[in-house]
């Protein structure tokens, strides 16, 4: 994790969806020539969702107006972790979703679902670290000060609560995008939110950029299936 990006504050939480869009379309551009990567960032619906090649993963689930969230992630070798601690899972998991607004109980529910493991034959959430949007502030909230969740699982999504010029940055440095990359990536992303709730299609042109970026046609077949997931069509 970099320590240069960590703040003992909470993020707006305005920050957090228009973050895990434009590290969906930076990921989408860089699986052009990396497919094999294509895993590590998704979309079911609302559902964003992240993970790693050390099994480690989160999703964050949002409302219909993007401000209500809730994340939750599974962080392999925490020290929260219930299943090496050989403690309840499902008392751990009340611990960190302790004080959750009742308003976002039916989004932990759905984000619950995509941090399942098989716990003596049942497929049982399992978490280390959570956090939601505060209805009474513009920040997030955790019941555990910002830096401990990031460092239980959060960092999964550290980049996606950065505000847009920073991570914007961060993903460049990342994933080695060109400046063309970049580009691209900031103008698929400006149209992406000024579309809401809409979907947007591609150009022709942006489609040709695209190819000409994959290395083959799984890479292009990779980043145009992410794209879908988002809805941004070929």
């Amino acid at each position: 994790m970099n320590s240069q990006i960590i703040s003992d504050e909470f993020p707006p939480k305005n920050f957090v969806f228009p973050g895990a869009a434009l590290a969906s379309i930076a990921h989408a551009i860089f699986i052009t020539t990396a497919p094999f990567m294509a895993h590590e960032q998704s979309w079911d619906g609302l559902n964003y969702n992240v993970q790693n090649n050390e099994g480690s993963r989160g999703t964050i689930s949002f409302g219909d107006d993007k401000s209500r969230f809730v994340a939750v992630f599974y962080w392999e070798g925490s020290d929260l972790d219930p299943i090496a601690k050989g403690g309840s899972v499902d008392d751990n998991t009340a611990r960190i979703l302790q004080g959750l607004p009742n308003n976002l109980q039916s989004l932990s529910e759905k984000a619950l679902q995509y941090v399942l493991q098989d716990i003596g034959g049942k497929a049982i959430p399992v978490i280390t670290a959570a956090f939601w949007s505060d209805p009474d502030s513009s920040k997030i909230f955790g019941n555990k000060p910002w830096p401990e969740i990031l460092k239980q699982g959060a960092k999964l999504v550290q980049f996606q609560t950065l505000k847009t010029e920073v991570a914007m940055a961060r993903w460049t440095e990342e994933f080695e995008l060109s400046s063309e990359q970049v580009a691209l990536t900031n103008d698929i992303f400006e149209r992406k939110m000024a579309a809401q709730d809409r979907s947007i299609n591609l150009t022709a042109a942006d489609v040709q950029k695209l190819r000409a970026m994959a290395d083959d046609d799984s890479g292009f077949e990779a980043c145009r299936e992410s794209f879908r997931e988002m809805g941004i069509i070929f």
